[in-house]
């Protein structure tokens, strides 16, 4: 364990089993309570993310190419996210089966290749994942995320949101990639040979709060995974140059939430912390995984004291089990293949009901 954090910004985490009301805060004590606080957190977040359209376009799904691998199939899909917005995914799956696949949604991390690295990622076997859990019985959908892969534009720079702003000027790019995961499962949901009773979703780095996100606003989305993928705000006092806790709202490049930056400006508590977005997963199945020498989210020190708070909430409500926190003694560029699949095999190789409460 790292030597105790220097902590730039001092707000505490604020308590998830309180909620504000018109005549002070009232304690969570039943499950009609827990919704309150739950709505109180979806509205604080999205007013860092921005809000999600209101409508939903055709998704004009088409078969680009259809490749064998050994004994899995590859197919290139393309959908409609927003008019005049297509994606490309990788959709893979065993080429034989008897029954509806369970399916994992592969979100890339920060790469300009995007969906590419989910199947083909030099140096890194261990993240294709669109090409290892097909395998195991599990078919894999990794679409390319805005400004990379295969959606950078022909005067545009790979990472470059620039563009994405200057049409969206209320949104943020992490809402956007939030929205085109739902699209994902959309998409998922015309596949007769998915049981989209058991979706999840995983990812590395960016992929790590993609996953996130999606699962937070996405309720079909059942099990989820995130690697490396947050730290706290309050605990974010990563001193690289690239990587300072306003990465969440730089200047430039990948611009995540502009609506976050007042806050860091500032230095006054954002809406919510990271023990809150978590908590819209509950009751569902969530596994973070973190690394004590990450480079990209340096002070660790923050996770466990953020995760144990979400893992609390999972404890009242009867299911500890469906929550879970690995630390690592490692740096960002790791990734824990056996803990992360293993769980997506735990959760979604059978149906499980959603229970639990106060």
């Amino acid at each position: 364990m790292p030597d105790q954090p220097v902590i730039r910004y001092h707000w505490p985490f604020k308590d998830l089993f309180q909620y504000e009301s018109p005549t002070g805060p009232v304690a969570v004590r039943m499950a009609a309570d827990w919704e309150i606080r739950r709505a109180q957190i979806e509205r604080a977040l999205l007013s860092l993310l921005g809000p999600f359209p209101l409508r939903r376009c055709a998704l004009e799904p088409s078969v680009r190419a259809e490749e064998q691998h050994d004994s899995l199939i590859r197919r290139t899909v393309e959908y409609s996210v927003e008019p005049g917005d297509r994606v490309r995914a990788y959709l893979t799956f065993p080429e034989r089966f008897d029954a509806p696949l369970p399916v994992v949604l592969a979100l890339h991390g920060t790469c300009a290749g995007g969906k590419e690295y989910c199947w083909n990622c030099p140096g890194y076997p261990d993240m294709e994942t669109a090409r290892i859990l097909p395998s195991h019985g599990f078919a894999v959908l990794a679409p390319d995320g805005p400004v990379m892969g295969e959606r950078v534009g022909p005067h545009q720079s790979v990472f470059d949101t620039r563009p994405f702003y200057e049409t969206n000027p209320g949104w943020s790019i992490l809402g956007k990639y939030a929205y085109e995961a739902s699209r994902a499962v959309d998409y998922l949901e015309t596949l007769d040979f998915i049981d989209t009773g058991r979706i999840g979703a995983l990812g590395h780095s960016l992929g790590g709060h993609w996953t996130i996100m999606a699962a937070a606003f996405d309720e079909r989305i059942f099990a989820s995974a995130s690697s490396c993928g947050f730290i706290p705000f309050r605990t974010d006092c990563n001193v690289a140059p690239f990587n300072s806790p306003s990465r969440w709202a730089r200047d430039e490049g990948f611009l995540y939430m502009p609506a976050l930056a007042r806050y860091y400006r500032e230095d006054t508590p954002p809406p919510c912390d990271w023990h809150e977005i978590l908590a819209l997963l509950f009751p569902r199945p969530f596994l973070n995984v973190s690394g004590w020498h990450d480079d990209c989210f340096q002070d660790a020190s923050g996770i466990p004291e953020c995760c144990d708070l979400t893992a609390e909430l999972y404890a009242r409500m009867g299911l500890p089990e469906r929550f879970s926190n690995f630390m690592y003694s490692g740096p960002h560029d790791h990734f824990e293949a056996d803990i992360i699949y293993g769980w997506m095999a735990r959760w979604l190789k059978h149906k499980i009901a959603l229970t639990g409460g106060f």
